[in-house]
């Protein structure tokens, strides 16, 4: 029994090597991301200032995603065997 994984490793070892290029591109080649401007930033961050009904309403809906949450989590809390059932499974596991 212990000849077969050493028969899969020798199998698997006459298998084709796939074709993976060996060298990486220059890194001149390869297309970097723009970076935005610190202006560029602050007019996206300042969008938010501008808008508070809009930044009020976002926050209360988080606030009703994580009282939902809650709310089911409190719904998952409580055991779900009874002690009766909880006590008869202890002694059919000590029986085995």
């Amino acid at each position: 029994m212990g000849a077969y994984p050493v028969i899969a490793f020798c199998i698997a070892g006459c298998s084709f090597a796939p074709d993976v290029p060996t060298s990486a591109a220059p890194p001149e080649a390869v297309s970097w991301p723009t970076l935005l401007p610190s202006e560029a930033l602050r007019e996206v961050t300042s969008g938010l200032e501008a808008r508070p009904a809009a930044l009020d309403e976002e926050t209360q809906k988080l606030a009703a995603q994580a009282a939902d949450l809650r709310a089911r989590a409190a719904r998952l809390g409580p055991p779900v065997l009874t002690p009766a059932e909880r006590q008869r499974l202890a002694e059919a596991a000590a029986g085995r």
